[in-house]
């Protein structure tokens, strides 16, 4: 149950569900652990779904008003510990509010899997492939800002390289078109190679 990435949002989600868990398995609903929590419903959904953060001393009301054994309250604490005091990805600042989800959960899964239509995943991109994607896309944007998003993208990849955990798992199904499509003209085409080793 402990994550085992760095990103606070894949704690807050965790957190969230084990404490959906604890409530649910304590026949509480949502309304009473607010009460108990002396807030309103809405807070107590949002930090079970991790899109809020809890206190450790909430955390610890609602454990009590759960009735979580010793065993689980101590992981749940821990969670909660941990949590706090993890540090942001570095490359955050670099991709729209919305996406950073997206990123924290991938960053933290074991395995992926990708249908692509247009473009060769990001998970793939070598660095001039990504900075022409980002120039097609994005054509006002300056050397500075192409960089961060470069690095951005580049830096997602080492789900694929990590040790501990063990790196995912990447399947990807790309359409004929998304192989065929010039990007960056032919030099940028011709250095597309993966050195990730396909799964056996």
């Amino acid at each position: 149950m402990v994550a085992n990435r760095e990103d606070p949002i894949v704690h807050r989600i965790q957190l969230g569900s084990e404490l959906r868990r604890l409530r649910e398995a304590a026949g509480r609903t949502t309304t009473e652990a607010a009460e108990h929590l002396d807030c309103g419903q809405p807070r107590i959904s949002k930090i079970e779904h991790g899109k809020l953060g809890i206190k450790p001393d909430e955390v610890q009301l609602l454990l009590d008003f759960y009735g979580a054994s010793d065993e689980d309250a101590e992981a749940v604490l821990e969670l909660a510990a941990r949590r706090r005091s993890r540090t942001r990805l570095s490359y955050r600042d670099a991709v729209p509010r919305w996406f950073r989800r997206f990123l924290a959960l991938e960053s933290a899964a074991c395995d992926l899997r990708i249908y692509e239509t247009e473009c060769i995943t990001g998970l793939l991109q070598t660095a001039e492939y990504t900075r022409a994607v980002i120039r097609a896309w994005e054509p006002d944007a300056d050397d500075q800002e192409i960089e961060r998003q470069v690095h951005a993208r580049l830096s997602r990849q080492a789900v694929l390289t990590r040790t501990d955990p063990p790196p995912a798992r990447l399947e990807v199904i790309f359409n004929e078109y998304a192989l065929r499509r010039v990007i960056g003209g032919s030099e940028t085409m011709s250095v597309i190679q993966s050195p990730y080793q396909p799964s056996r």
